[in-house]
């Protein structure tokens, strides 16, 4: 089972294309914490 729906994933992280959010779907804790602290600061 999926913790996010890929769309819901994809509206989160505000991604133009589905497939960029896929990369995220088996990204480690390391890079989804490195993620959102680039999205927090823009």
């Amino acid at each position: 089972m999926k913790f996010f729906e890929e769309d819901a994933l994809k509206a989160i992280l505000a991604h133009a294309q589905l497939e960029t959010t896929k990369i995220y779907e088996n990204a480690d804790t390391q890079m989804k914490r490195e993620a959102i602290e680039k999205q927090q600061a823009v």
